[in-house]
């Protein structure tokens, strides 16, 4: 089959237009394939029966060390699951709105919330079915989700584990994935008759039983299967040479299990790349074909989302989860707690031997509380014909062993006290168990991330799907989305705390925040409290007194007035200097000055300051003039000062001229005028001859 008309058939049954033989070929290599991946992955199918058994907390029967001893078991795994689906559902679908734009813009959150709005309310059981994948995403380490167009409107589907083959050493790009799907004889009729499948003959058959359903048998006390006979239909999606140019090209083939016989041939193609001399063309033309270009890529289109717990150490593509993990912990710990159990029994009901000369009357002997029996033995041979087994109390090491198990297994699940909302210390502050919570979170901080990362690429599947059917109202690109969750929070307490800080930090440094920034900001708070309808609380436009910015620039330029205006006052203040000039004693002079200062830095401009003025247009209108008389005021001070200076050295040598006049000794007036600080730069002793 040429390349061109496979092509021209996209969307059609190929399966129609090959022939018996064609068809027969393709299905031999493709189910055996199947059946190849099955053989590889026995040992895991085991493992996961068995943390399933221990989910289900499935009770089988137990006849040592005797009959009906002593079979409880431990929800250890169980826990483990539930806590981590408790958390990890808060945390991803709490929020109202599951998606948001990688880049703002009016439009981009237009078509995110529509978006968000579909997978809510237009997809069914969605949040059910995301429900339902967390707790087999703890349990088993690797649940799938199918995300597809269905007759109405998009699905996105859980698939449990063992319904999906994958070849165990094939890693994350396996070229081979099935789905296992039951179909009813009535409904593989109807997609016959539709023409999804092509006519042929099938007899119908109990589904083949695995592990994991002969585990889900039991639990619910069945014998077998309860499916009705019906078909086990293999949807494979593979690569196959279809064309026969040597390069693969990605289909879903659909087989009968049973028969083996073809149903359906379909592409799968995302896009394709052409090439001729090392130049590439996106998209195919029939044209540039015939033209010597070759079809070198086909970009297979994706459908299934792994949701990945653990990677696994050795490489295979199915994950671990806490049924693997805690599998071996849980089965020791109930083997433990078995056997306190039992010797508790033995240490309790008593039992032992008789001797032959020991006879009591009344059937058989046993202890009856309130009842008394006669024997004809006396009390001597009584004490001596009865022997009961030695047994001792519940061991001691055993328990304690139990409890580092259960410890070991707690701290691995992260099932503690604290994350389980018990108080660990009646008397542990606030701040201590928040340190718990955060400690314990960690535990948990890549498995959430992996989650965010899987949960996002389901996001964009089903968003590609919605924009196939309508690109007018999804116009944005499917990488243009992303999580409203925050893959680093995994708690209420943590998103309240990182909100609150941000809140902070916008109260601190204010100029650094915009209208739509806090405005966000306080979107986040209220999503955050999980108030539900709290963003239309919220202004839509900008509030009357403007930008933030500006009226902080406002609040600046206020103050640097009233700074000003300040200054003013304590320039008037320092013409009262002038006044001094007549003043011929120094100390008193000084003493003035100092009583100045004293009421200007204590009184007028204190006062002014915290009045902040009454009429503030008129400050700033008075600003710049107010500012050029201070700074010529402020030279008009340096001149007073330098006279003033020549006016105290003047006194000074007149008062110490006058005292040598009346006979002091001039080295003595020196030196004392020196000791008082005399004039700068003048020796007095010399001036004075």
């Amino acid at each position: 089959m040429k390349f061109e008309t496979i092509f021209n058939a996209q969307g059609d049954n190929l399966a129609e237009k090959l022939t018996e033989e064609e068809l027969g070929k393709i299905s031999a290599s493709v189910h055996q394939g199947y059946k190849d991946d099955r053989t590889s992955r026995r040992g895991w199918e085991a493992q996961n029966a068995e943390g399933l058994k221990l989910a289900l907390q499935l009770k089988e029967n137990k006849s040592f060390p005797w009959e009906n001893s002593a079979n409880v078991k431990v929800p250890l795994v169980a826990m483990s699951c539930v806590q981590y689906n408790a958390r990890a559902y808060s945390a991803l679908i709490g929020n109202d709105d599951l998606v948001k734009p990688v880049n703002g813009g009016e439009e981009a959150f237009r078509v995110t919330k529509q978006t968000s709005n579909y997978i809510r309310h237009e997809m069914e059981d969605w949040e059910q079915n995301h429900d339902q994948m967390l707790i087999m995403q703890a349990l088993t380490g690797c649940p799938v989700k199918k995300t597809h167009k269905g007759y109405e409107n998009v699905k996105s589907e859980v698939i449990l584990p063992d319904r999906i083959v994958v070849n165990y050493f094939s890693g994350n790009k396996p070229e081979r994935l099935t789905h296992r799907i039951y179909y009813s004889e009535n409904e593989v009729k109807e997609l016959q008759l539709s023409g999804f499948f092509r006519e042929c003959e099938l007899m119908a058959v109990n589904p083949e039983s695995t592990p994991t359903t002969d585990v889900s048998d039991k639990a619910h006390g069945e014998v077998k299967t309860a499916n009705p006979e019906g078909h086990e239909i293999l949807e494979i999606h593979c690569l196959w040479d279809l064309d026969g140019d040597g390069l693969k090209e990605p289909y879903i083939i659909h087989i009968d299990d049973d028969s083996g016989k073809i149903l359906r041939i379909s592409t799968r193609w995302e896009s394709i790349r052409m090439a001729k001399k090392g130049k590439m063309i996106e998209g195919y033309d029939a044209g540039l074909q015939k033209a010597g270009y070759k079809v070198c890529k086909i970009t297979p289109e994706v459908f299934f989302t792994k949701y990945e717990f653990i990677p696994s150490p050795d490489g295979s593509w199915y994950g671990i989860g806490f049924g693997s993990l805690l599998g071996p912990i849980n089965k020791a710990v109930d083997s433990l707690l078995n056997q306190l159990i039992d010797a508790g029994t033995l240490a309790t009901v008593s039992g032992g031997l008789l001797a032959r000369n020991v006879r009591i009357s009344g059937g058989k002997v046993g202890i009856i509380p309130g009842k008394w029996k006669r024997t004809e033995a006396n009390a001597q041979d009584l004490a001596k014909g009865v022997f009961p087994w030695p047994t001792k109390e519940p061991s001691s090491v055993l328990f304690a062993l139990m409890q580092f198990l259960m410890q070991m297994g707690e701290r691995l699940g992260s099932v503690t006290e604290a994350m389980t909302g018990q108080n660990p210390g009646q008397n542990q502050a606030a701040t201590t168990t928040m340190a718990v919570l955060e400690q314990g979170s960690q535990v948990h901080n890549s498995i959430y991330k992996r989650t965010f990362r899987a949960m996002t690429n389901e996001m964009r599947l089903i968003y590609k799907f919605l924009a196939e059917e309508n690109r007018e109202v999804y116009n944005i690109e499917p990488k243009d989305i992303m999580l409203t969750a925050d893959p680093t929070v995994m708690s209420q307490s943590q998103r309240i705390a990182k909100v609150q800080a941000l809140k902070e930090a916008a109260a601190m440094q204010p100029n650094l925040y915009g209208f739509e920034s806090i405005k966000k900001i306080e979107s986040m708070w209220l999503e955050a409290l999980q108030i539900a309808g709290g963003n239309e609380l919220l202004a839509e436009s900008q509030p009357a007194g403007g930008d933030p910015k500006m009226a902080i620039e406002q609040e600046k330029l206020k103050l640097d007035q009233f700074r000003a205006q300040q200054d003013s006052q304590i320039q008037e203040a320092r013409v009262k200097l002038e006044s001094l000039n007549t003043i011929s004693n120094t100390e008193k002079r000084l003493a003035e000055i100092d009583k100045i200062n004293s009421e200007i830095d204590q009184g007028e401009a204190k006062a002014l300051i915290e009045k902040r003025g009454a009429d503030l247009e008129n400050i700033k209108q008075q600003a710049e003039s107010i500012l050029k008389v201070y700074s010529a005021a402020s030279d008009d001070r340096a001149q007073k000062q330098d006279m003033m200076n020549q006016t105290q050295e003047q006194d000074m040598m007149s008062q110490a001229q006058a005292a040598i006049d009346q006979g002091a000794d001039p080295e003595a007036v020196s030196q004392r005028m020196s000791e008082l600080g005399g004039p700068n730069g003048v020796d007095i002793k010399n001036s004075m001859k």
